[in-house]
């Protein structure tokens, strides 16, 4: 009997041992969960403006982007001013297919009587065919009260600026009139962008650029600027281009406060500065005959002196001589004479 109960025992041991293992094993190869969803890639953000006739839509493409989708949804100004991403999705139509290294596109609008609000998203293609999540909705209500394009009609060069003239337009790009005017904006084309020159809308057909450098080209557009139902400024399309390289054909002044001072064996010459920032250098001019005409005198400096003082060796005792200075600025233009002065050697 006892033996039969210390075998029963053993075996019982051994049961709840390999019933732990058991356990044990199990617990180590991980618990069994339910499947979770992919994670949901952020919304691309999507920007957006009127100017003239047209909505400008930018965006950044994915690296792994091989193609952008656009899509427009439009709706009468009316109806309610939120749209959710399944009904968008649901209604709006695809109206272009590019290629994702390019992260913009115009949309070109027609106006008609019913004002509207038109809703824009994006997707993005990868190289599989496979269409991304739509990207954020972006909505405008587009205004067909912006004026059409002006027209430039010159550049004119002066000696501190260049002045820009343009027409007013007539109407709007509805075709409405008169055109829904505040003023204008100037830009300077400069490489691959547009610099503004102006800090609030021109309220004139006119301006002057005053910060440019000569022989060096310029291109010049204008747009026209309306204001909104919201109150916003929306630009009108770009007008014509003007190109200008401003040619500098104007001489310095005439160099001022000269003087003259005598000594035994030389007449020196001393005159103020020009304040001009292209002035080079100065021409001296002699004669002996004061009624001798100016052209006829003789330029004592081969090459433009740099400074404002002169001293002329080549004198005689008891002889007088006049003398003026001409400014030489680095455009090779020549003032008029300074005043004559003249002096007695002793």
């Amino acid at each position: 009997m006892q033996i039969r109960f210390k075998l029963k025992g053993n075996c019982l041991i051994k049961a709840c041992l390999a019933l732990i293992a058991l356990v044990l094993l199990n617990s180590s190869c991980g618990k069994r969960v339910p499947p979770q969803p992919p994670i949901r890639q952020p919304l691309l953000s999507l920007s957006g403006f009127q100017k003239g006739n047209k909505v400008f839509l930018s965006w950044q493409s994915p690296k792994n982007a091989v193609k952008v989708n656009i899509y427009r949804l439009i709706e009468p100004l009316n109806s309610p001013d939120r749209i959710d991403e399944q009904d968008f999705t649901d209604r709006s139509v695809l109206i272009a297919s590019i290629e994702a290294k390019f992260q913009s596109y115009q949309d070109v609008l027609r106006f008609s009587d019913q004002p509207v609000r038109i809703y824009y998203a994006v997707r993005f293609v990868n190289s599989s065919g496979q269409q991304g999540a739509i990207s954020r909705v972006f909505s405008i209500e587009p205004s067909g009260k912006v004026p059409i394009a002006p027209t430039l009609l010159s550049a004119q060069v002066f000696q501190e600026k260049i002045s820009i003239k343009w027409l007013q337009p007539e109407k709007n790009i509805d075709d409405s009139k008169p055109a829904n005017l505040v003023g204008y904006n100037l830009y300077r084309i400069e490489k691959d962008s547009q610099k503004l020159l102006n800090r609030n809308p021109i309220k004139q057909e006119t301006f002057d650029d005053t910060f440019f450098e000569f022989e060096k080209a310029y291109k010049y557009i204008v747009r026209a600027v309306a204001v909104n139902k919201n109150g916003d400024l929306v630009e009108s399309d770009d007008s014509n281009v003007i190109e200008i390289v401003p040619k500098d054909t104007f001489p310095p002044k005439p160099p001022e406060g000269v003087t003259i001072a005598a000594s035994p064996n030389s007449i020196s010459i001393f005159f103020a500065a020009n304040r001009e920032s292209d002035v080079i250098g100065y021409l001296i001019f002699r004669s002996q005959d004061q009624t001798l005409p100016l052209d006829k005198w003789e330029k004592i400096t081969l090459e433009p002196v740099k400074t404002n003082t002169f001293q002329d060796k080549n004198v005689k005792s008891g002889l007088t001589y006049f003398y003026f200075v001409k400014a030489v600025d680095k455009f090779g233009n020549i003032s008029e004479p300074s005043e004559i002065v003249s002096e007695m050697v002793p």
